[in-house]
């Protein structure tokens, strides 16, 4: 299945790019495997980002600083 992996960075959602995984996770490690400055910053225990949350879809991305 291919995800969309979105952050919220300070109110506004941002989009960091598309992976496919069997699992919005297995995306996410997938597009760390293939992205350096991703994987400097991934956290995959926690699913985040510069310590920030990642979504798949953007309406919760943007909805998560409110």
């Amino acid at each position: 299945m291919d995800y969309e992996i979105w952050v919220n960075d300070g109110g506004c959602a941002v989009s960091l790019g598309f992976s496919e995984g069997a699992t919005f996770r297995d995306a996410c490690e997938r597009f760390a495997s293939n992205n350096l400055n991703f994987s400097q910053y991934f956290d995959i225990e926690r699913m985040t980002y510069f310590g920030r949350r990642l979504f798949d879809n953007e309406s919760d991305a943007r909805g998560s600083f409110r």
